[in-house]
């Protein structure tokens, strides 16, 4: 969202009314920056939405891309390209 609105495009409003709908997706920039930078900071963040998930501990930030999502019975990592794609698709429209 930040980049949206730092680049300021003309479909801006398209753009954070489409993914502004999807908030999960920011678990995949989490897993990156937690893989980028192993901490416990960054573990922290992983741990907080675990709950979400059908999920075991984690000794690295990758593991938790193969958590699984109980509300669409996909792992986290195919679940949040599905909302990426969904995204994308109504800021087409």
């Amino acid at each position: 969202m930040q980049i949206i609105t730092a680049l300021a495009p003309v479909n801006a409003p398209q753009l954070l009314a489409a993914f502004g709908n999807v908030p999960r997706i920011a678990h995949i920039q989490t897993i990156r920056n937690a893989t980028a930078h192993r901490n416990t900071q960054a573990m922290d963040a992983i741990s907080a939405w675990q709950a979400s998930y059908v999920a075991k501990r984690v000794r690295h930030p990758l593991e938790s891309l193969f958590w699984m999502d109980p509300n669409v019975g996909k792992y986290l990592v195919l679940a949040r390209i599905d909302d990426m794609s969904q995204a994308a698709f109504m800021a087409s429209c």
